[in-house]
C-alpha cells in the first residue's frame, strides 16, 4: 500500500467519522438549545469538503461520467468559521441570537451565484471561504475564549471546571488543521516550490490533521458535553466597567470586604463566588466587582487566592505542621485542585508548597 492509497483511506475514514458525529449531535439537541446545531453544522461542512477532496482526487466525474457536483459545495466553505465561532459564543454565554449568524448567508449566496455561473471559479470560492473568511473567525473564536477566561476571574474563585480549556483545545485543533491545509495549498498549489512526491506528503499530513481533529473534537466534546460555561452578569457581557462608585463609597466597601474576609473566612469555601460575597455584604454584585478591581487592584479570583495562600502559609508555619500533608493543607485552605494550589502558592511565595514545607524543616 503506497502513500497515495493511505491518504485516500484516511480521508474516507475521516469523512465517515464527521458524518456520523454530526448526525449524532443532532440527536443531543435539548429544547431551546442551539449550540449543538452549530457544532453539528461545522462538522457537516467539514464532511462536505472531505467528500469534495475525495471526489476530485479519485476523479469520479471523469471516470464514471458523473456530473461534477462539487462546484455547488464551494459556497458552503463560508460556514466553516461562523459555525465554530457561534458555537464558541454560545458556550461562553455571549450570544443567544441567530441574527449575526445570518450575515454568513450573504457571502454564501454570492459564492453560490458565482459557482453556478462560472464553475471554473468554484475552487477560488472554496479558498476564499475556508482559508481566508474562516481564518478571521478562527482568530475571533480563540479571542472569545480568552476574553471569557479573563472575565470569570471577576466572579468565581474556582475556575478550573468552567474555564473551557477543552473548547480552547478544540479551537486550537481547528487552527492546526487550517494551518496544515493552508501550507499545503500555498507550497504545493500556488508557489509550486516542492516536488510532486513532497506535495503528496503534504497532502497526507493535511488529511491526517483532519483525521486527528475529527477524533479530537469527538472525544473532547462528548466528554465535556454536559459542562456549560459560567453565567456572567448581563452588564459584564455588554460593556466594560466605568467609574460607578465615588471614593468615599469605594473605601467603605473595601473595608467591608476586608472585614468579611478576616472574620467569616468565606475564601475557605472552594466554590465561593462573587455573588456569595455580595449577598453577605448586602452589596450589588457589580459594585462589589468594581470595588475589588479598583480598590484592591485585583480580580475576585486573585483576591480570594491571596487570602487562601496566606491561610495555607499559616497552617504550614504553625506548631505540628510537619504532620500535615500538602494535600491536607490544600483542602483546608479552600483549594480543590493541586495544580491550582501549587501555581498560586508559588506566585505569592516564590516556592511550591512542598518546597516551603521543606525549607521550614531545614530551618
Amino acid at each position: 500500500m503506497n502513500l497515495y492509497e493511505i491518504t485516500d483511506i484516511t480521508g474516507a475514514v475521516t469523512l465517515v467519522q464527521l458524518v456520523l458525529f454530526s448526525l449524532y449531535l443532532l440527536t443531543q439537541v435539548k429544547k431551546g438549545e442551539k449550540k449543538m446545531y452549530y457544532l453539528s453544522g461545522f462538522l457537516g461542512v467539514s464532511a462536505l469538503f472531505m467528500f469534495e477532496f475525495l471526489f476530485n482526487r479519485m476523479k469520479f466525474a471523469s471516470l464514471y461520467g458523473i456530473p461534477d457536483i462539487t462546484i455547488f459545495l464551494a459556497p458552503f466553505s463560508f460556514f466553516f468559521g461562523p459555525t465554530l465561532y457561534f458555537y464558541t459564543r454560545l458556550q461562553t454565554g455571549r450570544s443567544k441570537s441567530d441574527h449575526a449568524f445570518r450575515f454568513s448567508l450573504i457571502p454564501f449566496s454570492i459564492g453560490l451565484i458565482i459557482s453556478s455561473a462560472m464553475p471554473e471559479k468554484s475552487h477560488l470560492i472554496s479558498l476564499a471561504g475556508y482559508l481566508f473568511y474562516s481564518g478571521i473567525f478562527m482568530v475571533l473564536s480563540i479571542a472569545e475564549i480568552i476574553r471569557y477566561r479573563n472575565e470569570i476571574k471577576n466572579y468565581y474563585s474556582n475556575t478550573a471546571r468552567i474555564n473551557l480549556t477543552w473548547l480552547l483545545i478544540v479551537n486550537s485543533g481547528f487552527t492546526l488543521m487550517w494551518f496544515s491545509d493552508f501550507s499545503n495549498y500555498l507550497l504545493g498549489g500556488q508557489l509550486k516550490i516542492i516536488t510532486r512526491s513532497t506535495a503528496e506528503w503534504f497532502t497526507f499530513i493535511s488529511v491526517s490533521c483532519n483525521f486527528i481533529f475529527a477524533n479530537l473534537i469527538t472525544f473532547i466534546t462528548l466528554k465535556n458535553m454536559g459542562i456549560p460555561g459560567a453565567e456572567l452578569p448581563e452588564e459584564e457581557k455588554t460593556k466594560p466597567q466605568q467609574e460607578i462608585l465615588d471614593q468615599a463609597t469605594l473605601r467603605e466597601y473595601k473595608e467591608k470586604v476586608k472585614g468579611l474576609l478576616t472574620k467569616e473566612q468565606l475564601y475557605l469555601n472552594p466554590d465561593v463566588t462573587l455573588q456569595d460575597f455580595a449577598g453577605q455584604l448586602g452589596i450589588n454584585a457589580r459594585y462589589l466587582s468594581y470595588t475589588i478591581n479598583t480598590g484592591f487592584g485585583k480580580t475576585f479570583f486573585e483576591l480570594i487566592n491571596e487570602y487562601r495562600i496566606m491561610h495555607a502559609r499559616e497552617l504550614l508555619l504553625e506548631e505540628g505542621a510537619e504532620k500535615r500533608t500538602v494535600l491536607e493543607v490544600m483542602y483546608e485552605s479552600g483549594f480543590n485542585s493541586k495544580s491550582a494550589f501549587n501555581t498560586a502558592f508559588k506566585k505569592y511565595t516564590g516556592l511550591t508548597p512542598s518546597g516551603f514545607k521543606n525549607t521550614r524543616k531545614a530551618g
